[in-house]
């Protein structure tokens, strides 16, 4: 683990808002500060020696950045995600709590607040600390050393593609809730919704089997024009929800290793939010009755199914 070089932003927002989240919530939700790690520089540096050092001298420990933020162990043993992903802190703000079955593969959020007058990437920024994994390796990482021809790599294997074919489907669904939100328009969303309600019809119902059973869809010719039109129907996201949800299923009943995430994400769906954010490098091992279990610790792009819950607020910190 390395300082926040890469995203001085993230740092500097933390800085400024250290007495705050240690007021607000406690010191086990703060950020652990970094040694100093930095060789001395040649004297004949000047100043530019003295402002480095200085610099690293205010270095938070953290386990990576990517484009909408960063996450950092706390001394409280949590996460913290400094992120500007507004849905990833929605379903936070959602999911804090809440406990049982609803995070039995999906790690458990005990705060989120939005930060008052901070933006990255044009986008608002939100402070969302959630339950730390046993270690830093992923699924990824998993899947990376044992081979998929082995016997206790072939599951493992299969399994993890079908949860990532679970993902692109849902992503599909996220793409059309991302342009309505971008535009203003998250009412036209809840309508789709509301058409999606009704039975699909044979040729989509059809489709819908032969995605989950990894098999190219009936008259493949029509089913890429509807992927590649611009308007799509109601139909077309009747058909990728009903792949997630049938691969989810799948992995549910078949899979040892990652049958807590697939069965967890589907009592989200259920209640009314859509995870589709399933790919191998978002699921960690997170203890479960003194064991570990795969778990989906990253929660970004979750979608809203239901208007009510859309509502839910996001405090502000002070």
């Amino acid at each position: 683990m390395a300082g926040l070089g890469a995203a001085p932003w993230a740092q500097d927002l933390l800085w400024e808002w250290m007495d705050s989240i240690r007021a607000t919530l406690g010191d086990a939700y703060l950020p652990i500060h970094a040694p100093l790690v930095r060789k001395q520089l040649d004297e004949s540096w000047g100043d530019i020696a003295i402002k480095a050092r200085q610099r690293d001298a205010q270095n938070l420990t953290e386990y990576g950045c990517g484009a909408f933020g960063c996450a950092l162990p706390t001394t409280g043993g949590l996460t913290l995600k400094v992120t500007s992903d507004v849905q990833e802190a929605w379903f936070a703000a959602l999911a804090v709590g809440r406990s049982g079955h609803f995070t039995a593969g999906v790690s458990a959020v005990h705060a989120v607040f939005a930060v008052p007058g901070a933006r990255h990437l044009a986008r608002p920024v939100f402070f969302v600390w959630r339950e730390a994994a046993l270690s830093p390796g992923t699924l990824h990482h998993a899947l990376a050393s044992v081979p998929a021809h082995t016997p206790s790599g072939r599951s493992l294997h299969a399994h993890a593609s079908m949860l990532d074919r679970a993902r692109i489907f849902g992503l599909q669904l996220a793409g059309y809730f991302l342009y309505c939100t971008e535009t203003s328009n998250v009412a036209e969303w809840f309508r789709l919704l509301a058409e999606l309600r009704a039975p699909l019809d044979d040729e989509h119902a059809a489709w819908v089997t032969d995605l989950v059973d990894g098999r190219p869809p009936r008259d493949v010719h029509e089913f890429h024009r509807e992927l590649s039109e611009n308007d799509r129907t109601p139909a077309f996201f009747g058909t990728m929800l009903g792949a997630y949800r049938g691969l989810l299923m799948r992995v549910a009943r078949e899979s040892p290793e990652l049958r807590a995430v697939a069965q967890s994400v589907l009592r989200w769906q259920a209640t009314g939010v859509v995870l589709p954010d399933l790919h191998a490098g978002n699921l960690m091992r997170i203890e479960r009755d003194g064991a570990p279990v795969w778990g989906l610790v990253d929660q970004g792009v979750a979608l809203p199914m239901d208007e009510n819950l859309y509502r839910v607020e996001i405090p502000t910190l002070r």
